[in-house]
């Protein structure tokens, strides 16, 4: 069902508003580059090993998913658990739902950490949330490998 919804909204435009509805003084940008800052530092200290910075940029399943105990990438595929984001190309669709929610999709590049040979490019979900401490990534799932 995700991956559907996300073919039909990936290549639209949420950027076009000129007033953020969580305070009235951001613009609509502004918002979404607060959001896709976020999945970025997050993406970033995973892949850099920096365990302390994921868990305070997470909530949810992926701070499950990265947690000590387990470590697992911050999106994995759902038939092979080691194929993970690598890294972060661009983002393609986010959107500020309200002033705790927003989601986003990203073009990413996945694959296993240990062997870059196999990489390949993919569509990446993340919801985020924001309880008042800044943007969390907590739900991420690669939606599609195909088609990009």
């Amino acid at each position: 069902m995700i991956a559907g919804f996300g073919s039909v909204w990936l290549f639209g435009d949420s950027k076009d508003s000129d007033e953020d509805s969580r305070t009235g003084s951001f613009t609509s940008a502004d918002a979404d580059q607060r959001v896709e800052l976020a999945v970025q530092t997050v993406l970033n200290a995973y892949n850099a090993g920096d365990w302390e910075a994921v868990e305070q940029g997470s909530c949810g399943d992926v701070a499950l998913r990265t947690a000590a105990e387990s470590r697992g990438g911050i999106a994995t595929n759902r038939t092979d658990d080691e194929v993970r984001i690598t890294g972060l190309d661009d983002f393609e669709f986010t959107t500020v739902d309200s002033a705790m929610n927003a989601y986003t999709f990203a073009r990413v590049t996945v694959g296993r950490p240990d062997d870059p040979t196999g990489d390949a490019d993919a569509v990446a979900f993340f919801a985020l949330l924001d309880s008042g401490d800044g943007w969390k990534v907590c739900t991420s799932q690669i939606v599609s490998t195909t088609g990009i």
